[in-house]
């Protein structure tokens, strides 16, 4: 009996083990070898791990074979480029320390008048840690640098491409004004209520009490709200009711479609334009950039082409 209780446990144990063993070998299996260097499945497991634990977590019982497939291809291409920047660097003593991450962000922070903890707090917003961000200002920095050991001359970005980037934001960067609009909406000949509508407001009743008293629009129940608007987005016959009103104040009661209308502006938000001057270095830093990675990925084919590289299919686990 014992012999058998052995043998049952050895058995156990050779399942448990021999499994593990082939476990192991999945996790290091070897999927690229760039240079010197060897990438495997576990390295690819450990870049993506967050990201597919987060979409784990949001899809619980969603199929996500395809996009953790995606990921790995993605993550394996970002490793390759990687150690292809980085030999790239070492090769040319190249190098990037943290002063000059530090004095990154510090540009980062000035080009765009922020503090650090606004910075902390939009990176937060998109899912990014500081550190990771140090990352990306580590990396585009040591690219930068190669861009310009390569092309031995400082890259240049002209007033006119400047100019043209701000013009084709111009929408953005002016300024905009929104009135917050409610109203009243009675029969058209009800033009003796409207006034008396008009004089009680002014006098000191409730706007939206009013509305919900009088108004037969749909919004009635909701005090009248229609919501913000841009004043080109609304009607000639409105925009002429409202125009030249503050915050506050009441319009003449106005015979539309709709009936004879009170409009009232409760609310204006203004947002001020920016200058060309003062978005100009924002532009330049953006232009720049694209011209940096333009040429990144043109050195980057050249180190590629002089590079021992191998791809092997990355087996799904």
């Amino acid at each position: 009996m014992k012999r058998r209780y052995g043998i049952v446990i050895w058995t156990v144990l050779f399942l448990v083990w021999g499994w593990a063993t082939v476990r192991a070998e999945v996790a290091n299996q070897v999927v690229a070898v760039v240079g010197d260097n060897v990438i495997t499945m576990l390295d690819l497991e450990k870049l993506i791990g967050p990201t597919v634990a987060k979409l784990r977590a949001q899809n619980p019982d969603a199929n996500l074979e395809g996009q953790v497939s995606m990921l790995r291809s993605q993550a394996l291409e970002q490793m390759v480029v990687e150690f292809l920047t980085t030999a790239e660097a070492e090769r040319l003593g190249i190098k990037v320390n943290e002063e000059d991450v530090e004095g990154g962000i510090e540009r980062v922070l000035e080009i765009n008048k922020m503090t650090k903890d606004d910075l902390i707090k939009a990176l937060a917003r998109d899912g990014i840690t500081i550190e990771e961000y140090k990352e990306q200002i580590h990396r585009q920095i040591l690219r930068a640098r190669l861009v310009y050991s390569s092309v031995k001359a400082k890259i240049i970005i002209s007033e006119k491409k400047k100019r043209e980037l701000y013009d084709s934001r111009k929408e953005e960067y002016q300024t905009t004004r929104e009135i917050e609009l409610k109203r009243i909406v009675l029969p058209p000949e009800a033009r003796n209520t409207a006034e008396e509508i008009k004089g009680k407001v002014e006098a000191g009743a409730d706007f939206a009490e009013m509305a919900k008293e009088f108004s037969r629009g749909p919004e009635a129940s909701e005090g009248g709200l229609l919501g913000f608007f841009k004043v080109e987005q609304l009607s000639q016959e409105i925009r002429t009711a409202v125009d030249g009103l503050k915050k506050g104040q009441l319009s003449k009661p106005v015979e539309t479609k709709d009936g004879l209308q009170i409009f009232m502006i409760s609310d204006v938000k203004v947002r001020e334009g920016k200058s060309y001057e003062e978005v100009e270095p924002v532009l330049a830093e953006e232009l720049l950039q694209k011209e940096i990675d333009k040429k990144f990925t043109e050195l980057l084919n050249e180190i590629r082409k002089r590079t021992y590289i191998k791809v092997m299919r990355v087996e799904d686990r």
